[in-house]
């Protein structure tokens, strides 16, 4: 079986994409790398992916009362520097079908998840 990956984004080059917490499994669904590519593509410039996917066991995942949509293999956070970035990558989600998007000082969570979108902040 191939590993899940696309043009620019592939879990051997771009570590983030796989579980961090020492695991390093990677349960990536090609759907969603399928989109990021697409986000990536639109924007015509690299994309720095700071966490892909994430075990049950990952520090962040297990504060959570149900592992999130990282531990899904749906969701991304890309780094940003300053608003320009941050609204551009908004745009971009959105046009990319993103129905996850959350939005911190430093990165842009966006996913692909199923049911209802939702739009948070850190």
């Amino acid at each position: 079986m191939s590993m899940v990956s696309t043009k620019h984004f592939h879990p051997d080059t771009d570590g983030k994409l796989r579980c961090t917490c020492g695991c390093g499994q990677y349960h990536v669904k090609q759907h969603a790398l399928d989109q990021l590519q697409q986000v990536r593509d639109v924007l015509n410039r690299p994309l720095t992916v700071t966490s892909g996917y994430r075990c049950e066991r990952h520090p962040e995942e297990r504060c959570k009362p149900v592992p999130g949509q990282h531990n899904k293999g749906v969701a991304f956070d890309v780094a940003i520097v300053g608003g320009a970035q941050r609204y551009e990558v908004i745009k971009a989600g959105l046009q990319c079908g993103a129905t996850g998007i959350g939005v911190a000082k430093t990165f842009v969570h966006l996913d692909w998840r199923d049911g209802v979108p939702m739009a948070w902040e850190y």
